[in-house]
Parts: structure tokens; sequence; C-alpha cells
């Protein structure tokens, strides 16, 4: 199995699984919010001026929850290792946006 990222309407190889704090609407996928931000680092987003300073606090406080939550993440990346069918873990951006950045 190789695990691609993309965002929703972008390529999609093997099975597409939503990373988003909250999926699109009408998304009938798995959703799999272990690698999203929290409700309030989104929402603190959303209201910033989104300027350099500011994407560089998003992406430090991004790195600390992820950090948090390595021993799930590895869990999980364990209880796929085998899975013959790749995944393409979905959030809303293009590469090269901040994945919260149009939510």
């Amino acid at each position: 199995m190789t695990i691609y990222t993309s965002y929703y309407a972008g390529e999609i190889k093997g099975e597409a699984v939503s990373i988003s704090l909250y999926p699109p609407k009408g998304w009938t996928g798995k959703h799999l919010p272990l690698f999203a931000p929290t409700p309030e680092l989104l929402q603190w987003w959303k209201s910033s001026p989104k300027d350099t300073a500011t994407q560089q606090e998003y992406k430090r406080q991004f790195r600390e929850i992820l950090n948090s939550r390595l021993t799930l993440i590895q869990l999980w990346v364990d209880k796929h290792k085998e899975n013959p069918q790749d995944i393409t873990l979905c959030c809303f951006e293009k590469t090269g946006y901040l994945c919260a950045e149009k939510i």
C-alpha cells in the first residue's frame, strides 16, 4: 500500500479518506480527523489575517497537535501497512496551501 495526499477535487489513487476536521457536504467515504487541526486552531485560522507570521504560527501549532498524536498516527500506519489498497488522504487545499485556508 502507498499513502498519497491530494485535495478533494484532485487525483485520487485507491481509497479516498477525508482528513479534514469537517469533510465536504455529501462525503460518503471514510473520515479520519486524526490528521486534522483542532476546532480551536481552525477557528483561530479563519479569523486571522493569514499573513506570513500567521501562517508560520499556524504551522507551528499544527505540528504540535500532530506530535501529540504521534502514537495514534503510528498505530494507524501500522494497521494499514499490510493493506494492499492504496489510500489518498484528502483535504480541501491543493498542494502548497494550508489545509484550513479556504474552509
